[in-house]
């Protein structure tokens, strides 16, 4: 079969949904398989190398959304694409091949005081069109599940939970014990987008506390500030005190995030909606205890290897920090059982289910 899978997350400055999408892409080239895969991207993405591999660049001028809706339909019909697969939250409506794609997360429907009036009708529209005319929809967590049953008109058993991947790239010499340091005290670490729901306020009020105790502690914040309306979290660093002890590197690159992740003593991960949680997997991955929030899918994934806590509470993630910090057996304890995690959520894995749902809902 010729399968077409829409790349264009894997290019720009990629974030969950492309490492998701890379991950699968690893696993498919370490296995045997009966299809051809057309790639497409927006010329700025590196892809696998493989036979079963066919890089498409979506050419065109205009923006992204554009050339997703208008350029890259045509594609397929000159490729003979037999079914589509994207992995972002719609699918290309004038493409009249059989199609499925993945809704990671329904935020934009469930909180849409986090989104500017335009992203969350764009979001809701596309998304909502885009599942009236998939074959099935994909998603990441039984919790993004139930989300997605209770907000759309999808039968169930046409909404599949996928394995989510380590991408291969960022754990490259994962296995290296992590330095628990960074210069004379512990390195309490955060990765991701920062968004309001992702609550970065708590984790500079919990840093006072922490302060008191680790008074050579540093906060490492590293993600882009995407928050609606715009929060200045510098400021509030300053105005709280603790902006010595805080690195803010905005989008931060792989090859930074690997060395954090061995650097980093403890990864706090506060959200208070969440479809799945990579950062928090990856830090597992390195042996890196975790601290992130009850509720939606960070407790269903993490619950047996992680301190759960309130999002919005300082005291409780001061409290949970300072536990790790200070027991030994604790972190010990923590690093195995994030192994564990971190091990099944390979490449291959991720293929396997990939292939699954794709095979499954083509022959429908």
């Amino acid at each position: 079969m010729r399968i077409g899978i829409d790349c264009s997350e894997l290019g720009g400055k990629p974030t969950g949904v492309g490492r998701f999408m890379r991950a699968i892409l690893h696993g498919l080239a370490e296995m045997p398989v009966p299809h051809e895969f057309f790639l497409y991207h927006m010329g700025d993405a590196v892809m696998p190398a493989g036979q079963r591999f066919v890089p498409r660049a979506i050419g065109g001028s205009g923006r992204r959304l554009f050339r997703e809706q208008f350029r890259l339909p045509s594609l397929l019909r000159q490729d003979a694409i037999e079914f589509f697969f994207t992995p972002g939250y719609w699918l290309p409506l004038f493409a009249k091949i059989p199609s499925v794609f993945s809704l990671h997360d329904i935020a934009f429907i469930s909180h849409p005081e986090w989104f500017t009036r335009k992203e969350r009708m764009k979001r809701t529209a596309l998304s909502r069109l885009s599942a009236r005319r998939a074959r099935a929809v994909a998603t990441i967590s039984e919790f993004s599940r139930s989300e997605i049953l209770r907000h759309y008109e999808i039968p169930a058993d046409r909404v599949y939970v996928l394995t989510v991947g380590l991408d291969p790239e960022l754990l490259e010499n994962s296995s290296e014990p992590a330095i628990p340091r960074h210069g004379q005290g512990p390195l309490i670490l955060s990765v991701g987008s920062l968004f309001q729901r992702r609550r970065t306020d708590t984790l500079l009020r919990a840093c006072v506390q922490i302060l008191d105790r680790y008074p050579d502690a540093t906060l490492w914040i590293a993600g882009e500030n995407r928050t609606t309306p715009h929060i200045d979290y510098g400021r509030m660093a300053d105005e709280l005190g603790i902006s010595n002890h805080i690195i803010f590197t905005g989008y931060t690159d792989e090859w930074t995030i690997r060395e954090l992740y061995r650097k980093a003593t403890v990864m706090v991960y506060l959200s208070e909606y969440e479809g799945f949680g990579l950062p928090p997997l990856e830090a597992s991955a390195y042996g890196v205890p975790v601290v992130t929030s009850r509720g939606s899918s960070l407790e269903e994934i993490f619950s047996n290897s992680a301190r759960l806590v309130d999002p919005s509470s300082s005291e409780d993630v001061a409290r949970a920090i300072a536990d790790i910090l200070s027991e030994e057996r604790t972190r010990l304890s923590m690093r195995e059982s994030g192994f564990k995690l971190a091990a099944r959520h390979t490449p291959v894995a991720a293929a396997k289910a990939f292939l699954t749902f794709i095979e499954e809902t083509a022959s429908v």
